[in-house]
């Protein structure tokens, strides 16, 4: 991972479906995000990251400015601090945000979880597309999603399929 960190060159990083991404490789990919200004898609799909892998990435990622994708599909996100600190570090980039696409399918993500993502809209964020198919998203967390929607001229693609909310809000974005 250090000669990671050292590279500028890398436009890709895939470490899906990778269970060693922890403790000081995790680290390493911290500080990774802090110097690459190259970087524009990062999938950790499938790494099984906890509230603290998550702390650290919110804090890589409020320091990058490259990164426009970001896939963290597969990863038990259902506590709420998990998505409270991917949202604070996006939220609080020093450098101008350039994410705009989040996959979050098949996250276990919570209502509790789904606000911190609403806070994030709500703010105007520059998100274009957000992916939260299979979350087990219901009504509560959908309705607070719509609102968010409504307010962000950003946001032109969102992915709600096989969650058992009942309402369609993805109609009012076409």
């Amino acid at each position: 991972m250090h000669r990671l960190r050292l590279n500028d060159s890398v436009t890709h990083f895939n470490v899906a479906y990778n269970e060693l991404l922890t403790g000081e490789k995790l680290i390493s990919l911290v500080e990774f995000l802090s110097l690459n200004k190259t970087c524009a898609n990062l999938n950790l799909a499938g790494c099984q990251l906890n509230v603290t892998d998550m702390m650290f990435l919110g804090q890589g990622l409020s320091k990058n400015s490259a990164i426009q994708r970001l896939v963290l599909t597969d990863n038990s996100l259902e506590d709420k601090r998990s998505l409270e600190y991917l949202c604070k570090g996006l939220a609080n980039s020093k450098c101008n945000p350039k994410l705009i696409e989040l996959e979050l399918q098949r996250c276990s993500l919570s209502t509790d979880s789904v606000m911190s993502l609403v806070g994030l809209l709500s703010s105007k964020y520059k998100l274009r597309s957000l992916n939260l198919r299979d979350n087990g998203i219901v009504d509560e967390a959908a309705v607070a999603l719509h609102g968010a929607i409504k307010i962000n001229p950003f946001l032109s693609r969102i992915l709600l399929e096989m969650n058992p909310a009942r309402l369609n809000i993805t109609q009012d974005i076409e």
